[in-house]
This record gives structure tokens, sequence and C-alpha cells, in this order.
């Protein structure tokens, strides 16, 4: 794989128009790249990689993270990524519009596992080289693959309703099975940084207040040890994380332009609609 792509070339980035060219009512598809490599891209979609087969690495950003058979990951927009096929590297890719994800956010942020599988782990791949992703055992993972040809089918009938239905539940069941995985005691890469279920709760509480003390308490840790261990997993300090999720929070509610800037302010944790214009600009 050449990692010099330039990354403005728009050659390599990829819109919904170009995966769903005069299908408006396709809100997911998939396929599969099979013994290739793929080259460094972005797109304005969301993307679920399943590795079906073989082995090689996954570019994102700077870092080069080893992938194998059994590992599932997602991509949001706008994201540099790419593969390099070592052995017989198969990778299924399930494409999902934005809005699918905006039309099935009350559904979807309701999942137990959801924010680790879509947001805390794709970010975390961007700023550590720690392998997060979920993993299935063969038997599992056949399941999966009996789901992505049910995705398939599903589009080449043309009944799109069903194909949305089938991929909502299998991300459903995806996300479960990521927050299953993280709560395994057992879980030897989450043993070995405990930041993640720190950022679960501040997903679930970013409109809440949230005091230092009270994370460090969730991972155990003293608040001068919470305080860097934090920063070292995310390259960024809890406060600034806080932020940033109470940010990405209203940006999503001021896309869908029925909340004034006051109540979007409150209901994501700011002081005021000026505190929040702060971070926003």
């Amino acid at each position: 794989m050449k990692r010099t792509v330039p990354v403005g070339n728009e050659q390599y980035f990829y819109t919904e128009l170009d995966e769903f060219p005069g299908k408006e009512e396709m809100l997911v598809h998939s396929f599969i790249h099979k013994n290739c490599d793929v080259c460094v891209h972005t797109h304005d979609f969301y993307e679920i990689n399943i590795v079906v087969n073989g082995r090689g690495v996954h570019y994102i950003g700077e870092m080069e993270i080893p992938i194998s058979g059994g590992e599932i990951f997602v991509f949001q927009p706008n994201v540099l990524h790419g593969y390099e096929c070592h052995e017989n590297l198969d990778v299924e890719h399930i494409i999902i519009k934005t809005e699918f994800i905006k039309k099935y956010s009350d559904v979807l942020e309701s999942i137990p596992g959801y924010s680790a599988f879509f947001e805390i782990e794709p970010y975390l791949r961007q700023v550590n080289e720690k392998n997060l992703f979920l993993h299935f055992d063969r038997q599992s993972l056949n399941e999966i693959k009996g789901q992505i040809n049910a995705i398939k089918v599903q589009a080449e009938k043309g009944l799109y309703s069903y194909q949305t239905v089938i991929a909502l539940k299998l991300i459903c069941e995806l996300c479960i099975a990521m927050n299953e995985q993280c709560s395994n005691a057992n879980y030897e890469k989450i043993k070995d940084s405990d930041m993640l279920h720190v950022m679960e709760y501040i997903h679930m509480h970013f409109d809440e207040r949230i005091s230092i003390n009270a994370l460090a308490a969730i991972a155990n840790m003293s608040r001068p040890t919470f305080h860097r261990n934090f920063k070292k997993t995310t390259r960024m300090t809890p406060v600034e994380y806080i932020t940033k999720c109470r940010v990405s929070e209203a940006k999503k509610l001021l896309e869908k332009d029925d909340m004034s800037r006051a109540e979007i302010a409150q209901r994501c944790g700011f002081y005021d609609s000026s505190h929040m214009n702060k971070y926003l600009c």
C-alpha cells in the first residue's frame, strides 16, 4: 500500500452519491474486498468493517494497527484510512448513510455499547496504537456473515426497507457484543487501560456536571494518576474530552433545527448559549 497518496486528492475521497447512485431510499449496502490492498482514502459516510479472513495492516491517520480475521470496527465520516493485505485479507464493508444514523439515533444511543463501538473506539484508534477492536470467534463471525448476505439479497430485490431493518438489528447486536466484551474482566486490552469505561460514562452524562474526582473513582485511581493516564490514552485532558462530547452533541442538535440555541446549550451541559458558542466557533 502506498502511504504517499495525497490526502487532498479528489480521487481518494468518496461520497454517498458515489456509493448510492440514484438510490435515495437505500440507506445501507454491503460489499467485500478479497485478498487486496485498499488505498488510503476518506468518505462522508459511516462504515463498518468486518475482517472475515486473513491478516494485514490497518492504517488510520498516522497509526498502523495489525488486523486479523474476526475483528470488527467502525469508521466515522472524514477519517483517513486504508489497508495493506499481508495474507488472504478479506474484508466485508457495510456502508451506512449519515441519514441512517440520524434517523435511528434515539434507538442506537439507547443500546449498551453504542458509544464504545461507534464513537470511543474509533477515536482512540486515531490517537493510540492499542487495538480495542470488537472480536468475534469463527462461529459468531459466520452468523454475522449470514446477516450481511441478507442485506445484499434484499438490496438486489430492491427491498430497501427490509434491508434497513436487517442492518439496524445487526448494528444493535454488534454494539451489545462490544459492551459485553468491554465488561469482561478478563479482557486484557481493557484491563491494561480502564479509560474506556470512564469515557462511556462521559458520553452518558456529558449533559450533567461531571467532577474529575467522580471519574477518578470510576477508574479506581487517585486524581493525579487518573488525570495522567486519561491524557496518555486519549491525548486530551478529562475536561477537554467532556467539552468534545458536548460540542459534538450540540452540532447534531443544531442540524435538526428544532430547538433554540439556549435549549441546545442546556441540553448539552453548557452554562448558556454564549458559553456554547465559544466552543462552536
